[in-house]
């Protein structure tokens, strides 16, 4: 009864140690598996986010340069247009002047033209003065969408560098993954390991049980037959002494009667 006590007591260890085992085994697939998605879900949404950053700005550099591009052909053109009329302007201004001095050279009766051709030159110096003003302005203006298609591209080269990071960001979340499947590997084998040992130990607390209920079922059948030997000489040694108690008392029965008689 105690051998098969101890065997159930065992089997339901076994039983138990499975039971956990099995819970720990599920336990570990569950949490790795959630780590897996987690993990690859924040790849997805970095790579969403980087993809969709890119192109935004990509876009937007694009929409800005051909802004900038419109922009400076009309800057180039007003200047070349504010050139050719400062041009123009010039010459009827130096027209002008050779036609004061020719004025000046003749009578007095063209002093009113003198003066009118002296009003139209100094309307002239204005308009060129103004166009020296407005060219002066396209220059300046110029030279800030130069600054600013520099500052673009210094962004760009910037963003270039941010992809570059988020590359290096993505190489890292290949190799953490990576990491996480050996680790993944590793525990699986780990867990084969245990389970084919756990096997193992179960056999061999099935062969020790039994090894070890022969061996008492043996042990106990030589005592019982070493019981029953020494039992046997025991009673022959009582029976031998039941024999010679019963020849004492006999003698000593024999030997109170002829006592009683010699009394008498």
């Amino acid at each position: 009864q105690k051998i098969e006590y101890l065997e159930d007591s065992l089997k339901t260890q076994v039983k138990n140690l499975e039971l956990e085992f099995f819970d720990a085994h599920q336990k570990v697939q569950v949490d790795f598996q959630t780590k897996i998605n987690f993990f690859s879900h924040e790849f997805d949404l970095k790579t969403q986010e980087m993809h969709n950053q890119m192109m935004k700005c990509f876009s937007s550099i694009k929409n800005l340069e051909t802004f900038v591009n419109e922009k400076e052909k009309e800057f180039l053109k007003g200047i070349q247009e504010a050139d050719e009329r400062c041009k123009y302007m010039y010459r009827e201004l130096c027209n002008v002047e050779e036609q004061r001095d020719e004025l000046v050279e003749s009578d007095l009766e063209k002093k009113l033209a003198i003066v009118e051709l002296s009003e139209k030159a100094n309307t002239f110096e204005e308009e060129l003065e103004h166009c020296r003003t407005k060219c002066k302005k396209y220059e300046i203006t110029l030279n800030t969408m130069q600054e600013t298609i520099k500052a673009l591209s210094e962004r760009l080269v910037g963003s270039e560098i941010e992809v570059e990071r988020l590359s290096k960001v993505e190489s890292n979340l290949e190799t953490q993954k990576m990491v996480l499947e050996e680790k993944s590997q590793l525990l699986l084998s780990d867990i084969n390991a245990l389970r084919e040992s756990m096997d193992r130990m179960e056999k061999d607390i099935i062969y020790n049980v039994t090894a070890l209920k022969e061996h008492l079922v043996s042990k106990a059948e030589h005592f019982k037959v070493e019981a029953s030997r020494h039992l046997g000489i025991l009673n022959d040694k009582i029976n031998e002494k039941q024999s010679t108690i019963d020849v004492l008392l006999s003698e000593n029965s024999c030997y109170k009667n002829e006592c009683d008689r010699k009394d008498q």
